[in-house]
């Protein structure tokens, strides 16, 4: 079997348990493997990548803007993290010094909301923090007490800034 991602990105299934993350508005796209055997193709530039347990690969899809395969940048396959990447299976929200861009990009999926911040330094900002059941407020009272920020709630818009501000 084959999962192909709109990103380009086709995963070979040989008797697995992995784990896939390929969003149209990430710029990677990031396969995990627990357990079996997969091969990870790149359509453009052909490229395939046998990955083992334990492993995951990060696939930068904007080597769709490279003039040719020379420029392409080439994946790099890393140990995995399989407990921090699979945390949604169990309704887990996992967080390990992540950049609050990631950070944003997560609520906003697993809640439903529109995140706006006001502040750009914010941006700087990592976060560590593991959720299972909290509502959206309830992580953004998080938030604000470890980072210092204060927040809005207007219907699905969600509004962040630096305490103080």
């Amino acid at each position: 079997m084959n999962v192909r991602t709109a990103n380009g990105v086709t995963v070979k299934v040989l008797g697995t348990t992995f784990n896939l993350s390929a969003y149209e508005d990430d710029e990677k796209v990031k396969v995990t493997l627990i357990e079996g055997s997969i091969v990870v193709k790149e359509d453009k530039s052909n490229y395939e990548h046998k990955i083992l347990p334990n492993q995951e690969i990060n696939i930068d899809v904007n080597n769709s803007n490279a003039r040719s395969a020379s420029d392409m940048k080439l994946p790099k396959i890393k140990h995995a993290d399989i407990y921090k990447n699979t945390g949604w299976v169990k309704g887990e929200l996992i967080f390990d010094n992540t950049p609050m861009t990631d950070v944003i990009k997560q609520l906003e999926r697993w809640y439903g909301v529109n995140i706006h911040v006001t502040d750009n330094d914010i941006m700087k900002y990592h976060f560590t923090a593991t959720f299972t059941t909290e509502s959206i407020t309830r992580v953004l009272e998080y938030m604000k007490f470890s980072s210092k920020l204060k927040y809005d709630i207007n219907g699905s818009d969600v509004y962040i800034q630096k305490a103080g501000s």
